[in-house]
This record gives C-alpha cells, sequence and structure tokens, in this order.
C-alpha cells in the first residue's frame, strides 16, 4: 500500500490563497452581471400618450397677417388698423374714419385727423373739438392718463344727444382724445350710443358708457398712434 507523504505546509497555504483570490474575482464577475441586469430594468422607457393624459403641441398656423397701416401724407403721423371686421369710410391725406353698426343696430363712428398745434395744449385741444361739433355737451368723465400710443395727452367723454334726421333723438356719448408732439396734434373724435355699464354688457367697469370704446378696431387705432420720427411699436 503506498503512503504518500505529507504536503508542505507552506504549500498548502498559498494554494488556499489562490482558490481565495479565484472566488472572489468570480464573486465580483456575477454581481456585475446582477447589477448591470438591474440597471437595464430600470432604465426610462419612451412615453407615449395623448389627451389628457399628456397634452400635445399647439397646432401649426402660418405667419400672422400684418396690420393696413395709414400715414398721414400732410402730417406724418401713423396709426395701424385691421379691415377684417370694417374697413375705413373715408382716407384723407390728414384724417381717417369709420362707421359702423353693432349687432343691436345702433350706429357708431369714430376718427383721427392730424392739425397743427398751435401752442394749445391737448385739453384745449379737446375742448376746442367739442365745442365745435357738439357746443350743449355735457362732460362726464375725464379719461385718466389719456394717451394716444405712447403719447400721453387728454381725453373727455361727453353726454350728448343726437339727431339722426328722421324726427327721433338718440342719446350718445361723445369721446374726445388729443396728444400733441413737436408742434403737431392728433385729435381722436368717437360717437357711440349711450349704455350704462353692468355686469349683462360689459365684463368690467366701463366709465365711458358706450361699447364703442370696447371694440378692437377702435382698441388697435387708439394704441398705435406713432408721430412723425417717433418708432412704431
Amino acid at each position: 500500500m503506498a503512503i504518500f507523504p505529507d504536503a508542505p505546509a507552506g504549500s498548502q497555504s498559498g494554494h488556499r490563497g489562490l482558490l481565495s483570490w479565484i472566488g472572489s474575482i468570480i464573486t465580483l464577475f456575477i454581481l456585475s452581471l446582477i447589477f448591470q441586469f438591474i440597471s437595464s430594468l430600470l432604465q426610462a422607457s419612451p412615453i407615449s400618450c395623448g389627451p389628457p393624459g399628456c397634452s400635445l403641441p399647439p397646432a401649426s398656423h402660418g405667419p400672422l397677417t400684418a396690420p393696413d397701416r395709414y400715414t398721414s401724407r400732410s402730417y406724418g403721423y401713423s396709426l395701424d388698423y385691421s379691415t377684417t371686421n370694417i374697413k375705413p369710410a373715408q382716407i384723407t391725406k390728414s384724417s381717417i374714419a369709420w362707421q359702423g353698426q353693432l349687432s343691436d343696430g345702433s350706429q357708431v363712428s369714430w376718427s383721427f385727423v392730424g392739425t397743427p398745434a398751435g401752442g394749445r395744449t391737448p385739453q384745449q385741444i379737446v375742448t376746442a373739438a367739442q365745442q365745435a361739433k357738439f357746443p350743449d355737451a355735457q362732460l362726464v368723465y375725464v379719461v385718466p392718463d389719456a394717451s394716444l400710443g405712447y403719447n400721453l395727452g387728454y381725453g373727455a367723454v361727453y353726454d350728448v344727444t343726437v339727431s339722426p334726421g328722421d324726427g327721433s333723438s338718440e342719446h350718445d356719448r361723445f369721446i374726445v382724445y388729443s396728444a400733441v408732439r413737436n408742434g403737431l396734434a392728433v385729435v381722436m373724435t368717437g360717437l357711440g350710443p349711450y349704455q350704462q355699464s353692468s355686469p349683462k354688457n360689459s365684463a368690467q367697469p366701463n366709465p365711458a358708457g358706450t361699447p364703442l370704446v370696447q371694440l378692437g378696431d377702435f382698441d388697435e387705432n387708439v394704441n398705435t398712434v406713432t408721430f412723425p420720427g417717433q418708432s412704431q411699436f
């Protein structure tokens, strides 16, 4: 019976160290594979949904149509206007005017005219326009910080009675704005039916007492007035 001699002690210790090192490498390799698998499960997948869970991008539209631009050939002041709802009733070298009808049949009109200021203040010009058109008008409202475009001026609303010519009379409001720049005055006058402001006919209080001031066309004209040499908005 063969008897093998015992291995030396140092040789056995080295063999156990080698096995431990190989086992550590195998363990690290297995852990790496596990971590990669878990990571792949946690990666975000593409999201695909529609309303109401996800909002859709806004619809694509073509470029907006540029507004028409009136420029006075006599005085050089300008303003924007649109012909979508109403076209100008009259255009001259110094003025532009509109006339329209509201859904209830009542008439509205407004105009812009350029004129030399002649040293007068906007308030004096407004008063002169009122005296020339409706000398018996009653002042009911001074517009705070009234302006044409970015040009601070003066504005007032008057109570008037108008006779259309058929023997009847109408309770209207007459509005006048004026601004002065470098000796040039631009005057806006408007006439519209009187309508007491209430939650039924106006989302906001309307001190002017006429739906004329709530028309988008009227508002666009007033807010885009520029004087000669003044940059457009």
